[in-house]
């Protein structure tokens, strides 16, 4: 709810994603160098801070990329798809570096992973919010 609010009051949709994803990349960074409890909490709090901007965001601007509902329908299918596939290359990424290189190297490979995308979502985002129907 807190991300959606500033979405509608403040920033928009489309601004947030980036800022969320190079939040959460951040704090993937402070998991990276942690060596303290303070560290990590940092890391928590910047990971669910940037989660809590980007992760509802997503959902609106597809709801706003069409208005045929066939074509909603299956922009949604397609979006949780590329979720839950990401989602299982994601994990069994990170336990097979896990295992050869230990956890501290899977925070900075997901630190640039989604620094990447966050760049990657900027550049790309011209028609984001139109609708193309």
């Amino acid at each position: 709810m807190f991300g959606s609010y500033i979405s509608d009051h403040f920033v928009g949709a489309k601004y947030l994603v980036p800022i969320g994803m190079a939040l959460i990349s951040l704090g993937y960074f402070f998991g990276f160098r942690s060596s303290s409890l303070t560290d990590v909490a940092i890391m928590i709090a910047l990971a669910s801070i940037g989660t809590g901007l980007f992760k509802p965001q997503t959902n609106s601007i597809t709801g706003k990329l069409f208005s045929d509902p066939k074509d909603l329908d299956m922009a949604f299918s397609t979006q949780y798809s590329m979720v839950n596939l990401g989602s299982f290359i994601g994990t069994t990424s990170v336990g097979l570096i896990a295992g050869a290189r230990g956890y501290r190297i899977c925070f900075l490979v997901c630190s640039i992973v989604m620094l990447v995308n966050a760049v990657m979502f900027f550049l790309g985002w011209g028609p984001l919010g139109r609708s193309r129907s």
